[in-house]
């Protein structure tokens, strides 16, 4: 979406609305490994066929810093959850995330391999 915005509006600009509320149903199905591990795959497919059309520059951008800052602070939290507050759901969060982020590689490197 934020490609296609860009390409459209050069120069503009997007405005992040934190007091914004979403509501978003996620059903059962969306609630399993099985549906993490699938989905994670499939945005790596995706990705590398973004990156085929618009570059990686364009196609991920947003992923370096995502990857770089935003995961490893979401596995930190929830590894000091599981020590500090000694709720064992830390671990899962942050293995969730791990695994996720390692599949969603895989669907990338198996996407970009698969194009030439």
């Amino acid at each position: 979406f934020c490609i296609r915005a860009e390409r459209l509006h050069p120069g503009g600009s997007f405005i992040y609305e934190p007091l914004a509320t979403v509501r978003h149903l996620v059903t059962p199905d969306r609630q399993t490994w099985r549906y993490l591990i699938s989905r994670c795959y499939s945005e790596g497919l995706s990705k590398a066929a973004v990156v085929r059309l618009v570059g990686p520059k364009s196609g991920l951008t947003s992923e370096r810093s995502y990857s770089m800052k935003t995961l490893p602070a979401g596995i930190l939290r929830g590894i000091l959850r599981a020590l500090r507050e000694r709720k064992p759901d830390g671990l899962v969060k942050a293995m969730s995330i791990l695994i996720g982020f390692v599949v969603t590689a895989m669907g990338y490197i198996r996407g970009r391999l698969g194009s030439r």
